[in-house]
């Protein structure tokens, strides 16, 4: 599987705060979300929890420390699938989808712990994941209304950014709380490749070079 690439940050971390969000990722993904806590994430690291507070004030600002971590994974890739004028709408849409999944894969489904971990009061990151959620639907929407052909009687750019993007969603559901039944990679990108083949139209959306790396 492709690993994610990342993103320039507008506001990069030292090395050392780099180091923290790595460990409190692992965390995460690891043990759960309700596993990170400074005095965890100081063992891990072997530092004192006076010594991580310099760096980060509490589980607050690392939640949101993870969330740019996943903005720059996600949006930075996107940005420039979506700019990629030598493809078809049809084709960044797949591709940009299956982007979303790989990072899925590669992360264990963290994205959806960050949402769970929002649902729970925490505006400041709520508002964070708003921002990327916003533009990444911004995106593959303006992709969709991009599709040639498209008729007054298609389903809206809305509608079909809905069918589309519920599969990421179940596959991150799916390797949270069924990890067991977590199915091969290369077998969940054939399967994303056909989900957005079928729900945009075969003679919309081609196979592409992406399906299969």
């Amino acid at each position: 599987m492709p690993t994610p690439e990342l993103a320039n940050s507008a506001e990069p971390l030292t090395p050392r705060q780099q180091e923290i969000v790595d460990a409190a990722v692992r965390v995460v993904r690891e043990e759960g979300w309700s596993s990170l806590t400074v005095r965890r994430l100081a063992e891990r690291l072997g530092v004192t929890d006076p010594a991580l507070y310099r760096h980060f004030r509490g589980k607050g600002e690392l939640a949101l420390a993870i969330a740019d971590r996943m903005q720059e994974m996600l949006l930075g890739p996107i940005r420039r699938i979506a700019a990629n004028a030598a493809a078809t709408p049809a084709e960044r849409i797949e591709r940009i989808l299956l982007h979303h999944v790989d990072l899925i894969l590669a992360t264990d489904g963290l994205p959806i712990l960050l949402m769970a971990e929002a649902a729970t009061g925490d505006e400041r990151l709520a508002g964070r994941l708003r921002q990327i959620m916003g533009e990444y639907m911004a995106t593959v929407t303006a992709q969709i209304a991009a599709l040639p052909g498209r008729a007054e009687s298609d389903p809206a750019p809305e509608e079909v950014l809905f069918q589309l993007i519920g599969l990421p969603a179940v596959v991150a559901l799916q390797l949270r709380l069924l990890p067991e039944r977590r199915l091969p990679e290369e077998q969940v990108r054939r399967m994303v490749a056909r989900h957005v083949r079928q729900v945009l139209a075969p003679e919309r959306a081609e196979p592409t070079k992406e399906t299969s790396r």
